[in-house]
């Protein structure tokens, strides 16, 4: 089989978006705890201080946002892949 040809096919494409989609989400969700630990919950007294103003900054929300989020669309990726994977299983019986 010619390799162009794999690549060029729709389904590696569909295929690409899908793990582009996936790894900027696993990106996102890696990334967000350590922003929200370094800017909405510093590790000093004043941090301690602030903690209860920061909670409720528009960034503290986004990062909040983002972890959370991100987390279910990693779980709603990995259950499609295994409904799929069954499904595939199951077809070949």
């Amino acid at each position: 089989m010619d390799l162009k040809k794999v690549f060029k096919t729709s389904y590696f494409k569909e295929a690409a978006k899908i793990a582009l989609i996936y790894f900027a989400w696993i990106c996102l969700h890696y990334f967000s705890p350590h922003m929200y630990s370094y800017f909405c919950v510093p590790k000093t007294i004043a941090g301690f201080l602030a903690s209860p103003f920061l909670a409720t900054a528009p960034h503290c929300q986004a990062l909040r946002w983002s972890i959370y989020t991100g987390a279910s669309q990693i779980l709603a990726m990995w259950t499609t892949l295994g409904s799929w994977l069954i499904m595939k299983m199951a077809l070949k019986i």
